[in-house]
């Protein structure tokens, strides 16, 4: 993501005005992403981990064997190995950029001095995040852990249904992106009159506006064409033996012909 940012940045320096505008473009998406991102966890986190349980599926829960967790441990210290080193693998990276973009070997894809200073800040944050684990680590010890209902208006709830839900925590966010996604509550009102009001259900569907009105119209449209080809499928072999012969006869006719 640095070099992605780094990229743009060089490249709003161009002083051509129609690149510029599209690199601002292309530098507000990213960051519009990266926030959203983090958005995303935070919700998802507090959704899976937070509130009252709905089922008694928990309780069979465990870690994973120490082999499943391999993988994770190779990505995290492949990763930390980059903060690290990060010159070491730039090199690999400009032999990719030099032989797609056919550029000089005496060109960098981006300057080492962009990056010479991500190690020492990786130092930096890795010493930072030591130090709040030790200090936490040692307020942790020396008060006695309690457990007790989890903040939250929603979820401390007499029933397990009045919870937060995906729905109600992006609600904000909903309002700010409104014109670009589909909102609908599917909820049948109460009556004026109505003094004991029956069961009722309250659902909340949301759908992005660039799939209902562009991807979703491409599928159909596809879909139709390929439906007009469903007689091929007979479901007998005898059929199907056949188009490949025609097949077969169609290339040695072409290639009779000198036409393939």
């Amino acid at each position: 993501e640095f070099m992605f940012y780094k990229g743009i940045l060089i490249g709003m320096q161009s002083g051509m005005l129609s690149q510029e505008i599209f690199l601002l473009a292309v530098l507000v998406c990213l960051t519009l992403v990266g926030g959203l991102s983090i958005f995303a966890f935070t919700k998802t986190f507090g959704i899976v981990f937070l509130g009252t349980n709905r089922s008694t599926e928990k309780i069979h829960a465990h870690e994973a064997f120490g082999w499943m967790l391999a993988p994770q441990a190779i990505l995290v210290l492949a990763m930390v190995l980059i903060s690290f080193y990060p010159l070491f693998f730039l090199g690999f990276f400009n032999q990719v950029v030099f032989s797609i973009f056919a550029l000089e070997p005496n060109v960098q894809a981006i300057p080492s001095l962009a990056i010479q200073n991500i190690s020492i800040i990786s130092a930096v944050f890795m010493f930072m995040v030591l130090m709040v684990w030790v200090i936490r680590s040692r307020m942790v010890k020396q008060n006695t852990e309690q457990s007790g209902l989890t903040w939250g208006c929603g979820y401390i709830g007499d029933t397990k249904r009045l919870q937060y839900t995906g729905s109600s925590y992006v609600e904000s966010f909903e309002k700010v992106f409104k014109p670009f996604i589909s909102y609908k509550e599917k909820f049948l009102s109460f009556l004026e009159l109505e003094i004991f009001p029956h069961n009722r259900s309250f659902r909340t569907v949301v759908g992005d506006a660039f799939e209902q009105l562009f991807y979703f119209k491409i599928i159909r449209l596809v879909r139709v064409k390929i439906l007009q080809f469903a007689f091929i499928q007979k479901g007998r072999t005898q059929t199907y033996l056949s188009f490949a012969f025609v097949f077969i006869l169609l290339l040695l006719s072409l290639t009779f012909l000198n036409l393939i």
